[in-house]
């Protein structure tokens, strides 16, 4: 297939992720009533993956979407507190110097650096004393972290409201292994993630010739991975107030 038929076959998918990226991002929802549906809220909890330092301030893998996300998550987490939310669970990469995953990514997020610590604004929280850290050494929440150890001990929970980032990478695979992880213990969760809570790094095309590296496409992949945490099960807001 040439360029310009392989450019008009997607096309209207294309169309399709504007359009459902853009419907959800429409969609408010109340944490008041997802506590209330979820029966109060013991049986809620957050998990917020990434929300580190090293991908939001400072370093070579930070951006400025990521760092966007911040006081919206901020809130948030404040909020369920305020409704009686006790679990937040925070997962953070966290690697070792000869780390294999330095082959595809710059170095980043060092054990025992200010990369794979939290951001400052969820830190300095006065509920923060509660936050439950799971550090991570690969894009997986689950691989060879404690983050299921945590979930066992909690059988009472049936909703998780998931952020971070990235999109398509690390925030991808934990709402995938939460979704799988759920069906595999026949618990009928509910995922939700809201849009403002989640970003993607950008990487043009010129930028990533330049740098010799793969470029990434922000909104497209958004869309897309989007669309795909939907089709796992996932309910995709827009805010949560």
């Amino acid at each position: 297939m040439d360029k310009q038929a392989f450019v008009q076959s997607v096309a209207p998918y294309i169309n399709y992720l504007h359009d459902f990226t853009e419907a959800r991002k429409a969609v408010k929802a109340d944490l008041a009533a997802i506590v209330k549906a979820a029966g109060g809220p013991e049986h809620a909890a957050f998990i917020g993956v990434d929300i580190v330092k090293g991908f939001c301030s400072q370093g070579v893998m930070s951006s400025p979407q990521m760092a966007a996300i911040v006081p919206e998550a901020a809130k948030l987490l404040r909020r369920g507190y305020e409704l009686g939310i006790k679990s937040f669970i925070f997962t953070c990469d966290t690697h070792e110097p000869e780390s294999v995953e330095f082959k595809s990514w710059p170095v980043h997020c060092l054990k025992d650096t200010a990369e794979s610590e939290l951001e400052k604004a969820l830190t300095d929280l006065e509920f923060s004393n509660l936050f439950e850290i799971v550090p991570k050494s690969s894009i997986s929440s689950f691989v060879d972290t404690k983050l299921i150890d945590i979930l066992e001990r909690k059988p009472e929970i049936n909703t998780v409201i998931i952020m971070g980032g990235v999109t398509d990478l690390c925030l991808y695979h934990l709402a995938a292994g939460l979704r799988f992880y759920a069906a595999s213990r026949s618990r009928d969760w509910k995922v939700i993630l809201p849009c403002d809570c989640a970003a993607t790094y950008n990487c043009s095309c010129e930028q990533a010739e330049a740098a010799s590296i793969a470029p990434h496409d922000e909104l497209l992949l958004s869309a897309v991975f989007l669309e795909h945490m939907q089709t796992l099960g996932c309910e995709i807001v827009g805010h949560i107030e």
